[in-house]
């Protein structure tokens, strides 16, 4: 991870493996979707503070609504959400438990100009207004939140070509 754990770096960073893909490379990326302590709210065994589903939610939208044609336009909202997406600092005080997801998302990039290693200054991803390759789809595998406001959820990010 960047120091400066910035989603739009990391994205960068995502973009620039993405060619591993066409190598069969899988690229996996470990963190957690929510990482609050849960402030000072006690919640009985078994309940989920709503901030948490919230938030778990807005990703999944998001996420699962990504594809080949609207990749660029999720981007853009996908680094913005630490300014819309509900309880995005209350989910994360820091966020180097969510930048993989950051990573993994700028990785499953649908608009891959070659197979070649990419320089920092080069783009992976190319304009979504050319002829894109390869199709992107994102889907939820698993949704878990534990004590309280701990989100393990996992997703997955496939391609064809």
């Amino acid at each position: 991870l960047n120091s400066n754990l910035d989603l739009a770096t990391h994205i960068q960073l995502g973009e620039a493996l993405a060619p591993l893909r066409k190598e069969g490379v899988l690229i996996i990326g470990s963190g957690q979707i929510t990482h609050s302590s849960g402030g000072s709210v006690k919640l009985p065994p078994g309940q989920v503070d709503t901030r948490a589903v919230q938030f778990t939610d807005y990703y999944k939208n998001l996420l699962e609504s990504t594809n080949e044609h609207n990749y660029e336009e999720n981007k853009a909202a996908f680094i913005a959400s630490p300014s819309v997406a509900p309880y995005f600092h209350w989910n994360h005080p820091r966020t180097e438990h969510f930048v993989p997801l950051a990573v993994v998302y700028g990785a499953s990039c649908p608009h891959i100009i070659n197979t070649k290693t990419i320089l920092p200054q080069e783009k992976a991803c190319v304009n979504p207004s050319s002829t894109s390759t390869v199709s992107l789809s994102v889907r939820r595998l698993f949704h878990h939140i534990a004590m309280g406001s701990m989100a393990t959820d996992a997703y997955i990010f496939t391609s064809a070509d």
